[in-house]
């Protein structure tokens, strides 16, 4: 549907006016909660003020990203029924963050002149539930950078990109 609309705008960054371009001269387009496109896990708890399931995106990030998305808003969690995973999370457990920046790594790959901007924070809504205990302790442990266990992840899976 994307492309048969002709709304497939792979490598605008790529454009000569954009290269000669500062940064600060143009407006970045960003999807909020960009990995929600996905849900995990049963819709037992809804309605009982433990989970609100919030699907506010209807395409995967690739898709997003073909589309000229180049701000990525994730929201993080640790999943402890998932090996302590970091997964991106808007009210329910949406797509492991490898996943999500696998797919970014792959757009990128073929698309060398576009830049993607990752926002990741901790999911405070569910701060009650302990799913960012882990990341909260990274503020407070100065063996650790906040952020750090994230940190660690995008360099595993992006490298030096």
């Amino acid at each position: 549907e994307i492309v048969k609309n002709k709304w497939d705008r792979p490598e605008w960054m790529a454009h000569p006016s954009v290269q000669r371009s500062c940064l600060f001269e143009f407006i970045l387009p960003m999807t909020y909660a960009s990995g929600s496109s996905k849900m995990e896990g049963g819709t037992t708890d809804v309605g009982k003020g433990t989970a609100a399931i919030a699907g506010t995106q209807t395409l995967n990030v690739n898709q997003q990203l073909r589309l000229g998305v180049r701000a990525l808003d994730f929201g993080m969690v640790v999943a402890k029924d998932r090996d302590n995973s970091l997964w991106v999370a808007c009210g329910l457990l949406n797509v492991e963050l490898r996943d999500a920046l696998l797919q970014s790594k792959r757009f990128l790959a073929t698309h060398r002149k576009e830049v993607v901007f990752l926002f990741a924070g901790k999911a405070d809504r569910w701060a009650s539930e302990g799913f960012i205990k882990d990341l909260e302790g990274e503020d407070e442990n100065p063996q650790r950078i906040p952020g750090q266990s994230i940190r660690e992840v995008v360099n595993e899976v992006l490298g030096e990109f």
